[in-house]
């Protein structure tokens, strides 16, 4: 999905969105669960700071392992 939106902003040549990694604590980390690290970009901003949400993730039974926090913004 993300390899489709940056293709489509590049084709139109102008910034269609930007995206941004948050996290509760975005000094840690975040580890997927096919071993790719990355950092957060910015801690939790207020939601009406944003026109769109994508919420990007693994399987369902793996939830409860991410940082509560996280969870309770969404």
């Amino acid at each position: 999905m993300l390899e489709a939106l940056r293709y489509a902003a590049k084709a139109q040549d102008k910034l269609a969105f930007k995206i941004s990694l948050i996290s509760e604590f975005p000094d840690i980390p975040i580890i997927s669960n096919a071993g790719i690290v990355m950092r957060p970009d910015s801690p939790h901003a207020p939601p009406d700071s944003f026109n769109y949400l994508a919420v990007i993730g693994g399987e369902l039974q793996y939830l409860d392992l991410g940082y509560q926090g996280d969870k309770a913004y969404l």
